[in-house]
Protein backbone atom coordinates (compact mmCIF):
# COMPACT_ATOMS: atom_id res chain seq x y z
CA UNK A 1 0.00 0.00 0.00
CA UNK A 2 2.92 2.32 0.70
CA UNK A 3 4.31 1.73 -2.79
CA UNK A 4 0.89 2.45 -4.30
CA UNK A 5 0.60 5.69 -2.31
CA UNK A 6 4.09 6.75 -3.42
CA UNK A 7 3.34 5.95 -7.05
CA UNK A 8 0.09 7.92 -6.97
CA UNK A 9 1.85 10.85 -5.29
CA UNK A 10 4.65 10.80 -7.85
CA UNK A 11 2.27 10.74 -10.80
CA UNK A 12 0.09 13.51 -9.33
CA UNK A 13 3.15 15.69 -8.74
CA UNK A 14 3.91 15.62 -12.47
CA UNK A 15 0.53 17.00 -13.51
CA UNK A 16 0.40 20.65 -14.53
CA UNK A 17 -2.71 22.78 -14.69
CA UNK A 18 -2.06 23.24 -18.39
CA UNK A 19 -2.21 19.45 -18.84
CA UNK A 20 -5.80 19.18 -17.67
CA UNK A 21 -7.37 22.63 -18.08
CA UNK A 22 -9.60 23.03 -21.12
CA UNK A 23 -8.27 25.36 -23.77
CA UNK A 24 -9.80 28.84 -23.84
CA UNK A 25 -10.84 28.82 -27.49
CA UNK A 26 -12.45 32.25 -27.27
CA UNK A 27 -9.23 33.83 -25.97
CA UNK A 28 -7.19 32.03 -28.63
CA UNK A 29 -9.51 33.27 -31.36
CA UNK A 30 -9.35 36.83 -30.01
CA UNK A 31 -5.54 36.73 -29.93
CA UNK A 32 -5.45 35.35 -33.47
CA UNK A 33 -7.65 38.23 -34.66
CA UNK A 34 -5.20 40.72 -33.17
CA UNK A 35 -2.26 38.98 -34.81
CA UNK A 36 -3.97 38.89 -38.20
CA UNK A 37 -4.83 42.58 -37.93
CA UNK A 38 -1.21 43.41 -37.19
CA UNK A 39 -2.24 44.91 -33.87
CA UNK A 40 0.92 45.68 -31.91
CA UNK A 41 -1.15 46.33 -28.78
CA UNK A 42 -1.20 42.60 -28.09
CA UNK A 43 1.71 42.15 -25.70
CA UNK A 44 2.48 38.59 -24.66
CA UNK A 45 2.89 38.25 -20.93
CA UNK A 46 6.62 37.62 -20.45
CA UNK A 47 6.14 35.55 -17.31
CA UNK A 48 3.70 33.19 -19.03
CA UNK A 49 5.95 32.93 -22.06
CA UNK A 50 8.98 32.14 -19.89
CA UNK A 51 7.01 29.48 -17.97
CA UNK A 52 5.92 27.91 -21.26
CA UNK A 53 9.55 27.71 -22.42
CA UNK A 54 10.64 26.13 -19.12
CA UNK A 55 7.85 23.55 -19.37
CA UNK A 56 8.90 22.72 -22.93
CA UNK A 57 12.49 22.24 -21.72
CA UNK A 58 11.27 20.02 -18.86
CA UNK A 59 9.30 17.94 -21.36
CA UNK A 60 12.33 17.53 -23.61
CA UNK A 61 14.47 16.43 -20.65
CA UNK A 62 11.79 14.00 -19.48
CA UNK A 63 11.76 12.36 -22.91
CA UNK A 64 15.48 11.64 -22.51
CA UNK A 65 14.85 9.72 -19.28
CA UNK A 66 13.34 6.26 -19.81
CA UNK A 67 10.07 5.54 -18.07
CA UNK A 68 9.13 9.14 -17.24
CA UNK A 69 6.10 9.53 -19.45
CA UNK A 70 3.03 9.52 -17.23
CA UNK A 71 0.47 10.36 -19.88
CA UNK A 72 -1.10 8.49 -22.72
CA UNK A 73 -1.05 11.28 -25.28
CA UNK A 74 1.75 11.73 -27.81
CA UNK A 75 3.56 14.45 -25.87
CA UNK A 76 3.83 12.18 -22.85
CA UNK A 77 2.08 14.73 -20.64
CA UNK A 78 -0.68 13.53 -18.33
CA UNK A 79 -4.26 13.92 -19.49
CA UNK A 80 -7.64 14.34 -17.81
CA UNK A 81 -8.12 10.58 -18.24
CA UNK A 82 -4.87 9.97 -16.36
CA UNK A 83 -6.16 12.12 -13.49
CA UNK A 84 -9.41 10.11 -13.43
CA UNK A 85 -7.43 6.87 -13.24
CA UNK A 86 -5.30 8.23 -10.41
CA UNK A 87 -8.42 9.36 -8.57
CA UNK A 88 -9.80 5.83 -8.82
CA UNK A 89 -6.54 4.36 -7.56
CA UNK A 90 -6.53 6.80 -4.64
CA UNK A 91 -10.14 5.97 -3.76
CA UNK A 92 -9.33 2.25 -3.82
CA UNK A 93 -6.29 2.79 -1.62
CA UNK A 94 -8.30 4.90 0.84
CA UNK A 95 -11.01 2.22 1.05
CA UNK A 96 -8.46 -0.52 1.68
CA UNK A 97 -7.09 1.59 4.55
CA UNK A 98 -10.56 2.16 5.93
CA UNK A 99 -10.45 5.89 5.23
CA UNK A 100 -13.51 7.80 4.18
CA UNK A 101 -12.51 10.64 1.87
CA UNK A 102 -14.47 12.75 -0.60
CA UNK A 103 -12.60 13.36 -3.86
CA UNK A 104 -15.27 15.35 -5.67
Amino acid sequence: MVLEARDITYLLSNIRFTDIAPRDLEAEEHAQQHLEAGDNALDINKEVDEKRRIEELEDMLAKLTPGTTAGINQSGRPTVDDVRLLKGRLETLAQSLGLSINLS
